[in-house]
């Protein structure tokens, strides 16, 4: 006979059992129908039955912060699995709103002579709790204090990356739509623009409607700042787009591999979405980001670049990010604006991390003399050239015939003369 777990299974058995059910769930949603799914379903409410029995009643005030945190997260998976299933949650919700006051409230009894790894994974713990209370939509003012707080003491307690073994990095983060690539109607035909190339064609209409088909262009340089970024051991570099643009981004990709460009962005390898950063979002993620990459790299500079002034203004109050804002409508395609990262700003992104500009490099505007003047002044040196010349010879011309002439004349009057 099946049974789903043994009384002697210890609690961590038990929880790696509902989070592979968890996982089956997950994958057969797509095309399983409900009453496929009942027996998962029975199967994890029974699982989270025994969790509950096999954990400690013990208080939450009397565990440390950091265990606090542990079990705010267990919750926080739970509450996230049963959301998808529409159970109801308002108890653990409860217990979640709970474990966030007293987090909030619990002072820590650690010593404050943190080391940078120490200040590091405490900054992680934090960002993660910022993340779920933003996410339920509760009060978060104290908590960023308490992020920038740490970051500032990151900051100062800066050390010779070479002494800690840690590889100094500067770090990218891109928005997608209206940044790297945009989408425009084919009958502009804006890949004929100048400076502008089309990628190929996506589908921009709902699941339901009919076919939309849409150009996707860039900016034909943002290739390469990007292939620059890859294969830099020193630069990551991210997308942190507000929407789902999944197809325009294969698009984008496919192109690049078609072209033999590698073409990369650093977000799987650091367990990061690209997409859904919805608005007030992208400060968060950009944070996550940076708390993952301190643990493992020196971060010597950040650039975030955006079409909306909003995210930047967001993003940069975080504190030492250098903004790149793409301007509105840099290009226009019959009567469509076109806004992408500008030749200026792939410059500034390929001056960011030291790379040579390429054709994108300034040439140096030479001064060339005005054709009237450059004219008149040869005209001038011309005729005063002639007038030297022609005085010269003509003075010689007549000084030679004349002496010649009187010479020969008194000469031949003087031998006359005597003979007579």
């Amino acid at each position: 006979m099946y049974k789903l777990f043994k009384d002697s299974d210890s609690i961590g058995r038990i929880r790696e059992k509902l989070t592979n059910r968890q996982k089956d769930l997950d994958g057969l949603k797509a095309f399983a129908s409900s009453e496929q799914l009942k027996p998962l379903v029975k199967d994890i409410k029974a699982l989270q039955s025994r969790i509950k029995q096999l954990e400690k009643p013990i208080s939450p005030r009397n565990f440390t912060p950091s265990r606090l945190r542990k079990q705010l997260q267990e919750k926080q998976a739970t509450l996230l699995m049963l959301q998808q299933m529409g159970e109801n949650t308002t108890e653990l919700e409860k217990e979640i709103r709970g474990i966030n006051k007293i987090l909030a409230t619990k002072k820590s009894t650690t010593s404050p002579k943190f080391t940078p790894e120490r200040l590091r994974k405490q900054l992680q713990e934090k960002q993660a709790t910022l993340l779920m209370l933003q996410q339920m939509g509760e009060n978060t003012t104290e908590l960023e204090k308490e992020i920038s707080s740490i970051n500032r003491k990151l900051s100062a307690k800066a050390v010779d990356p070479a002494a800690q073994g840690m590889l100094n990095i500067k770090v990218l983060c891109f928005d997608l739509d209206e940044t790297i690539l945009t989408s425009t109607d084919p009958s502009v035909n804006a890949g004929s623009i100048s400076d502008l190339q089309k990628l190929g064609q996506v589908n921009i209409s709902s699941s339901h409607s009919r076919p939309d088909m849409a150009d996707v262009i860039v900016n034909k340089y943002v290739v390469r700042l990007l292939e620059e970024c890859t294969r830099r051991p020193n630069v990551k570099w991210f997308i942190v787009s507000r929407g789902n643009n999944t197809e325009k981004l294969r698009v984008f990709m496919d192109y690049c591999m078609s072209k033999g460009k590698d073409v990369r962005p650093d977000n799987m390898d650091l367990g990061v979405d690209p997409f859904n950063n919805t608005a007030g979002r992208k400060r968060p993620a950009v944070e996550g980001i940076l708390g993952k990459l301190s643990t493992q790299f020196n971060i010597e500079g950040v650039l975030f670049a955006d079409d909306d002034r909003r995210n930047i203004d967001s993003v940069t109050s975080l504190g030492n990010i250098r903004p790149v804002k793409v301007p509105d409508g840099s290009w226009t395609a019959d009567w469509l604006p076109i806004t992408l990262l500008t030749n200026d700003n792939i410059r500034e992104c390929l001056s960011f991390i030291g790379a040579p500009m390429g054709q994108l490099k300034k040439r140096k505007s030479t001064k060339r003399k005005p054709e009237g003047k450059s004219k008149s002044k040869a005209k001038g040196k011309s005729k005063g050239k002639a007038k030297g010349k022609s005085k010269g010879k003509s003075k010689g011309k007549s000084k030679g015939k004349s002496k010649g002439k009187s010479k020969g004349k008194s000469k031949g009057k003087s031998k006359g003369k005597v003979k007579r």
